[in-house]
């Protein structure tokens, strides 16, 4: 995802949505949804007080170079995931014996 998708994920996070609705609303597993909110407040309660708007400047010039040889996704990254997790599983009925069954 993009920085800014994971950022909007997280000030949706902090305004109160549920993972469950960030997870259907950007294409993404509730884990990481999880991950992403983990690291967008480690980064800003840690990294950012100790090393301020240049270092985030440069990390988002550093990202807009790796994003000019691999382009981020920001919906359905794990969307094939989530339709096989929601297909269930597979249910056998057994018949059952009959009374007169013989050992």
């Amino acid at each position: 995802m993009s920085p800014q998708a994971k950022e909007e994920l997280y000030r949706s996070y902090l305004q109160g949505t549920k993972v469950k609705d960030l997870s259907l609303k950007y294409g993404i597993l509730p884990n990481r949804v999880k991950a992403i909110v983990y690291q967008k407040y480690l980064y800003w309660e840690e990294v950012y007080p100790r090393l301020g708007e240049t270092h985030m400047r440069m990390a988002f010039d550093m990202e807009m170079i790796y994003a000019r040889d691999y382009p981020f996704v920001n919906y359905g990254i794990d969307l094939n995931l989530m339709a096989i997790a929601e297909k269930g599983m597979n249910v056998s009925r057994l018949k059952s014996m009959p009374s007169s069954f013989d050992y």
